[in-house]
């Protein structure tokens, strides 16, 4: 009889456990020099040592929360490869396995994980700089790569820079200082407005006492006022990122709400004094302005912004008269339906003033 301790099974279970971690092989002093002795110059250098570093990081850090301690992103992935080999996979098949069960997983919410390898890019670019010759001055000096601007639609503006481009603080100008109004349900719109613009005229400005011409109220306060980027990144070093889920996050201070993440991009060494770090694809915002302007005057189908709702929502807000909905010189004459919904509006508006129209302006934060 085999002794219980000295058995086959044993040896080779001790076998299989005294293997190499990844976080070993990755901290193993002759493969990290076989890989950057490959380099040709410092700056590609330190761009595979940022690549190694990343590597001890992924050692160490959780595939997801919650998962057990030993599967981590580095293991999950070589894990993966392994499999791979062994069954002798094509990168076909690997590749659609892996689409299988990325579609079936839960998504992800934050663009962070995806953006922080391009974080890591450029910082790399920055903190390498390239000697560069002078023509002009005859002499060398440091030239270091930044970037200087970010160039995306509205919605992408709120990706990137983590901001909350929609709701009541919309206006990633204005901040916790928006002046929004939330339009009525039935039978308006329910969308939320935002009708201070003659806030950023000059304050001597006529046409802030057009009152006429607008909603009827003059308007005295001045334009929000701009934070540098040094406030905010102060305000945003400590930010708590997404909770987990099931559990709500608690009640920040008036102006985090303006955030949804903190953009890695704030890592940045220079992040901070840039003017404007993000830029508005102007083509496709014309684009889109465009073609409503052209829907509503050529009234072409599914694409005019003019009807009903469109029409209470002037009366709610108490612009356009002559543009309400039930008015008599509406276009609408010959359709017997139209008429009967025009005279059951003008019927329920007899007697009836429109609503004095009230804005919601947030007291001034402080920073």
């Amino acid at each position: 009889m085999e002794d219980q301790d000295g058995g086959p099974d044993d040896e080779d279970h001790e076998d299989e456990d005294d293997g190499p971690s990844s976080m070993d092989w990755v901290q193993d002093p002759y493969l990290q020099e076989l890989l950057l002795k490959q380099t040709s110059n410092a700056r590609a250098a330190a761009r595979e040592k940022a690549k190694m570093d990343q590597l001890e990081v992924d050692a160490v850090t959780p595939l997801y929360e919650g998962c057990r301690p030993e599967d981590t992103r580095l293991k999950v992935t070589l894990m993966a490869l392994q499999m791979k080999v062994k069954h002798k996979m094509t990168d076909t098949s690997f590749n659609d396995n892996m689409s299988f069960w990325h579609e079936r997983l839960p998504k992800g919410n934050d663009i962070n994980l995806y953006m922080g390898l391009l974080k890591e890019e450029l910082a790399t670019l920055w903190d390498t700089p390239a000697n560069t010759w002078d023509a002009a001055a005859e002499e060398y000096f440091p030239m270091r790569a930044a970037l200087l601007t970010t160039v995306h639609d509205f919605l992408g503006y709120g990706y990137v820079a983590g901001q909350v481009v929609h709701g009541f603080n919309a206006c990633v100008r204005c901040m916790d200082d928006t002046t929004y109004r939330q339009l009525d349900r039935d039978p308006g719109s329910s969308k939320t407005v935002f009708m201070g613009h003659r806030r950023w005229l000059r304050d001597e400005d006529p046409w802030r006492k057009r009152k006429d011409l607008f909603d009827g109220q003059d308007e005295p306060r001045r334009r929000p006022r701009t934070r540098s980027g040094e406030q905010i990144d102060e305000l945003l070093k400590n930010w708590n990122e997404c909770p987990p889920p099931g559990k709500k996050r608690k009640a920040p201070e008036p102006l985090l709400k303006v955030w949804k993440t903190r953009s890695v991009f704030w890592d940045l060494p220079y992040w901070k004094i840039l003017r404007v770090p993000h830029s508005l694809d102007v083509m496709h915002i014309t684009k889109n302005v465009c073609e409503s302007l052209l829907g509503t005057l050529l009234n072409m189908p599914e694409r005019t912004k003019d009807g009903p709702k469109a029409r209470y929502d002037l009366l709610s807000i108490g612009i356009r008269e002559e543009l309400h909905a039930g008015r008599p010189n509406d276009d609408d004459d010959d359709d017997d339906n139209d008429d009967d919904e025009a005279e059951d509006t003008q019927s329920r508006r007899k007697g009836k003033k429109a609503k004095k129209i009230e804005y919601y302006c947030p007291p001034r934060a402080s920073l």
